[in-house]
């Protein structure tokens, strides 16, 4: 038995392995016979398109990405699944559950489509019993609910409470950095190990993803922080998770923390060793004499 997934980002793998439990059971098999093959979007080659291995599942979110498509399209494989990218997946408005090209927003993909039938609309891979969904239709308006397309996976079997939340970094941090790193990739990836070993020394429940953030800490990070990415604002996310959460908030130095709610306890942490002592206690006191003026 195998499958094959393509992700974007490497913090959707956890979903990967829960569906592909979720797919050995239905077949019967040990997870241990189940072999697991992810593309990552980073790693993603037209090599990848001539494999001519059939595989018995393919497996993805993102419907709106080019190489999905090329994947979908040549790949060898028996059955589609696809799953929920993220919050993204409950807008019924999404561009997600479009039925056609726009001519003004998507003027590429509608003349291609017209054409040669691809890129292929987004919503006409969303068939019915082959979707997964992470969000419990108990408490979620799922647009494909009513049509009875997903399955429903449980993200964990066990909740915790919400402590201390790790606010991610730009991966442009090396061209700000005191040292010069340019061309030096040995340096840069021993500076990325002893960032992700900071982080889990800390142990926060939640790291939020930097917009322009890649995946190479993350893959580091322990498995019980959960990583999540936060398109409406993280300030929102954490400031409406703070109502019932006695919240810490670590940053090395992210703007978001001054839209925070003031009883929100702010730890600041060098995570690359990139500031001097000086730069770095300067910022930290005027973050501390804007929270007193609030």
């Amino acid at each position: 038995m195998s499958l094959i997934a393509y992700i974007q980002k490497d913090y959707h793998r956890w979903k990967i392995d829960k569906i592909a439990i979720f797919l050995a059971n239905k077949e019967k098999k040990r997870i241990e016979d189940f072999k697991v093959k992810v593309i990552l979007q980073d790693n993603f080659s037209f090599k990848d398109l001539f494999d001519k291995k059939r595989y018995k599942y393919f497996v993805g979110c993102n419907v709106d990405d080019l190489n999905f498509q090329l994947l979908f399209k040549f790949l060898k494989y028996e059955k589609f699944y696809t799953f929920d990218e993220g919050q993204i997946n409950l807008d019924i408005k999404d561009k997600y559950y479009s039925q056609n090209f726009s001519l003004k927003k998507q003027k590429k993909f509608f003349f291609l489509n017209k054409l040669f039938g691809f890129p292929k609309v987004f919503k006409s891979f969303y068939k019915k019993n082959s979707h997964i969904t992470f969000y419990d239709p108990n408490y979620f308006n799922h647009p494909l609910k009513k049509d009875g397309f997903f399955t429903f996976l449980p993200r964990n079997d066990s909740y915790k409470k919400i402590t201390k939340i790790f606010i991610g970094v730009s991966s442009n941090w090396i061209y700000s950095h005191k040292d010069d790193l340019l061309n030096k990739p040995d340096y840069i990836n021993q500076k990325i190990k002893q960032a992700s070993e900071k982080v889990n020394n800390l142990s926060p429940d939640i790291y939020i993803l930097h917009p322009r953030e890649d995946g190479k800490l993350i893959r580091s990070l322990d498995k019980n922080i959960t990583i999540i990415n936060c398109p409406n604002g993280s300030e929102d996310f954490i400031n409406k998770l703070s109502i019932n959460n006695d919240i810490e908030v670590f940053t090395e130095k992210s703007g978001i923390i001054f839209d925070l709610k003031k009883d929100i306890n702010v730890t600041f942490i060098d995570l690359f060793d990139r500031f001097t002592k000086d730069e770095y206690d300067q910022f930290k006191d005027n973050f501390n004499k804007f929270r007193e003026s609030l």
